[in-house]
Formats: structure tokens, sequence, C-alpha cells
């Protein structure tokens, strides 16, 4: 019997080794990816060609399709298949790294994240500096970057409602409107 508690705390004693090293090693994943949104920016303005490698993401290129028929190039930064961010060209110069779309929420910009929720970060956004955007899109910036905008999730609001067009106050959003993606254009900022 006491043989068989030994076995069972050695056993014990294993499994909490192995659970810590995977907390770390989801840890390490973090660090690696890069956590901070401003570890990004230094890609704006750069030739598509000149990326090689962006550890520890798999990168693939491709050609995007806009409204008007204009094409563009794009770098999509995958990990374990899922696409963590984008880097954009645009209908001009098609390889130069003009925009950054964040679609990971394990990369952030203090408490701003992709998932986010509006109530939460409501204080932060510049409400003085919203401007317009295609129906269906809502673009917040935020205060003190000039060149980052929140993308919001209005999925769930009905064409019918004002918030399909454009939101003018912020304080009239819903609480739990959350954040669908961050993108950085090429002139970004820092205020």
């Amino acid at each position: 019997m006491k043989r068989l508690n030994r076995y069972f705390i050695l056993i014990l004693l294993q499994y909490c080794a192995v659970n810590a090293l995977c907390d770390n090693q989801h840890l390490l994943y973090q660090k690696r990816i890069g956590t901070r949104l401003t570890s990004y920016i230094h890609y704006l303005g750069k030739d598509m060609d000149s990326i090689a490698v962006i550890p520890p993401f798999q990168i693939t290129k491709r050609e995007e399709e806009g409204d008007e028929g204009e094409y563009w190039n794009m770098l999509e930064c995958r990990h374990k298949g899922k696409i963590m961010l984008v880097l954009e060209g645009n209908w001009i110069a098609k390889n130069k790294i003009s925009r950054i779309t964040i679609l990971s929420p394990t990369i952030r910009l203090n408490n701003i994240f992709v998932g986010q929720t509006i109530k939460n970060i409501r204080d932060q956004i510049d409400d003085k500096r919203i401007e317009s955007a295609p129906d269906g899109i809502l673009l917040l910036p935020i205060k003190g970057y000039k060149n980052i905008v929140l993308q919001m999730d209005i999925s769930h609001i009905s064409p019918n409602n004002p918030l399909w067009f454009g939101v003018y106050k912020v304080k009239t959003l819903p609480p739990n409107m959350r954040i669908q993606s961050i993108i950085i254009t090429e002139d970004f900022i820092n205020e």
C-alpha cells in the first residue's frame, strides 16, 4: 500500500511539473509573438519582398481585390493556422506595406485588444476625430495615436440602425460592442 501511495505521489508530481511547463510555454508563446502592438509598426513602408520572416509566424503572400477591381498584395501572418495579423499594400504601391491589421487578442496596446468591449475603453476613444467610413464599418480613433483605429464589430447591428451609417458620440455606443480588429496605417505617428 505504501508503495502504491509513493507511485501516486510521483505521478501527481509529474503531472504538476508538466502543467507548469505548459503554462510557461504559453507565456513564452505570447512573448515570442510580441504582445505589444507597437512592435510591428517598423514594417510599415517596407517592401513585402524584403520580408522573409516574421518569427514565429508562417507568412503567406497573396493578392487582394478591392471594390473597384483594383489589386494589391498582402502578407498573412499565421500561427498554428490562425491569422494573427495582416500586412497590406494598397492599389497605388501594391507591394509597399501601408496598413497592418491586428486580428489576434494577444497583440495589444495597453488594455486595447481584439475582443475588448467599448465599455472598458470608452475614455480612450477620440470622439473629436471620428471620420466617416463605408456603411457597415465603424472605425474609432484612439486618443494619442494619430493613425491607429479600432474597427468595431457591428455584425449584430441592423442596417436600419443609425450606427450602421456611422457614429458621432462614443457615449451612444452599446457597452457590449467589441473590437473586431485594430488597424495601423502607414503614416503612424505617436502624438
